[in-house]
């Protein structure tokens, strides 16, 4: 895939398998609780909270126990069940994904589930530039991958960055571009995506480029 290919896609999962050799376990986890969510979300239900064990495993703050009583509960509301209507199947399919997320392999789960749902008629609904915009917010432009200058790293900066990504106070963001800008940042691509219209989630590329997150 060239750079122009990059920008001009619009299938996530021909995105995803390009970074197969570039992107981290934690940031492919991450990119699938954002696609959780976004599935999730069209049920009309509330995402899980076990969601957000997938999140903390991948910060390694969450234990493999823990994540043997996520799969535990996500398998018991599987089993729970019944029918054959959309949304049923909808919300089964949030749950298989979230547990492979859990499970296997960040990039073969990923892959494999995006594929899946891609034909799956009571999937086409979903909404894939939203997953798009995940891919591209979590990793950037592979093809320009950006320093961050170690003076930019001001407490007012890290602070900020870090209650992005513990709230997931996305809103935040022009106000961390303000930040970056007062730090000496003038780099256009962290600035114009901090103030984009995203969406962002965790795991988004500036953020983590602050963090020191991979």
């Amino acid at each position: 895939m060239t750079e122009q290919e990059w920008h001009e896609c619009s299938n996530p999962r021909l995105m995803v398998e390009y970074l197969r050799s570039r992107g981290t376990d934690r940031k492919l986890r991450l990119l699938g609780c954002a696609c959780v969510r976004s599935v999730w979300s069209l049920t009309g239900e509330q995402v899980p909270t076990v969601i957000e064990t997938v999140e903390r495993f991948a910060d390694s703050s969450a234990t493999k126990a823990g994540l043997r009583r996520f799969q535990k509960e996500l398998r018991e509301a599987r089993d729970r069940l019944d029918g054959e209507d959309a949304r049923t199947r909808l919300m089964w399919g949030a749950n298989w994904l979230t547990e492979v997320l859990a499970t296997g392999k960040a990039f073969r789960s990923i892959t494999a589930e995006m594929e899946r749902l891609e034909g799956v008629f009571v999937f086409q609904n979903l909404d894939w530039q939203m997953i798009e915009h995940f891919v591209r917010d979590i990793f950037g432009n592979p093809f320009r991958p950006v320093v961050l200058d170690p003076r930019w790293r001001t407490s007012d900066v890290l602070g900020l960055a870090r209650a992005i990504y513990e709230d997931k106070a996305f809103d935040r963001m022009p106000i961390l571009a303000d930040a970056l800008m007062e730090a000496g940042c003038a780099d256009e691509q962290i600035l114009d995506h901090c103030r984009g219209d995203g969406p962002h989630v965790r795991g988004c590329w500036v953020v983590d480029l602050v963090l020191g997150k991979e």
